[in-house]
């Protein structure tokens, strides 16, 4: 009888232990149900910020191709200004002969009417 009475007695805190630890257990569980469902909340606010930046992004793309059109209008007026001036330049160098010759020309009907 004694032996029943000492086995009785260990397994029934075997029980109690045992109780205890699946309370301790299921008192984890919640605590990481909380971290996940934190970590859920953080992973979604992170993924909204992902998608305003992607739009950002988007929207800086769309000005920069924007700008280096506008770059490439600036570059070509300018390669055909320089064209321009090329063109100018070298009409205007025989005219500068011309009006050279002209002045000449006046200089020496001037000073042959002085005489």
């Amino acid at each position: 009888m004694q032996l029943c009475e000492i086995r009785y007695k260990i397994v029934k805190e075997e029980k109690h232990e045992t109780e205890k630890t699946i309370r301790d257990l299921e008192k984890n569980v919640q605590v990481q149900n909380q971290v996940v469902q934190e970590l859920k909340k953080k992973k979604e606010e992170a993924f909204k910020k992902l998608e305003a930046i992607k739009k950002e992004m988007e929207l800086i793309d769309g000005f920069i191709t924007q700008s280096e059109r506008e770059q490439e209008k600036l570059q070509k007026g300018i390669d055909e200004n320089k064209i321009k001036l090329e063109l100018i330049e070298g009409t205007l160098e025989p005219i500068k002969l011309e009006k050279e010759k002209c002045e000449l020309l006046l200089k020496g009907l001037k000073a042959k009417g002085a005489r």
